[in-house]
């Protein structure tokens, strides 16, 4: 939304806040622009500082672990799913031998 997508604007880059404050220098328009020094601060700090830069290197690694541990997490589930139908045969194997020795 705010960048200005027309053709008559010089860069389709330039933040339709900042275009419309230069032209209102050009121009020399009666009114003020009201947020001009925000959108200048913003132009100025498009570099990023360093610990922007840890954070997103520190998020790229937490997102590869997750996938690792979401990974084993599927795996084990797989594993007691397994287990757990083994268990079952189990348990009925030997409550038939135990009704047999009983009826015995």
């Amino acid at each position: 939304m705010e960048r200005d997508s027309r053709s008559c604007a010089l860069d389709g880059n330039v933040a339709y806040q900042l275009w419309l404050a230069e032209r209102v220098k050009k121009v020399m328009l009666p009114f003020k622009p009201t947020s001009l020094s925000v959108i200048r601060e913003e132009l100025v700090t498009d570099e990023e500082p360093e610990e922007v830069r840890q954070l997103k290197k520190e998020i790229e690694e937490l997102k590869g672990d997750k996938i690792k541990l979401s990974s084993n997490l599927d795996d084990l589930h797989h594993s007691y799913a397994s287990l757990k139908i083994d268990h079952e045969g189990f348990v009925k194997k030997h409550e038939g031998k135990r009704r047999y020795i009983l009826r015995l």
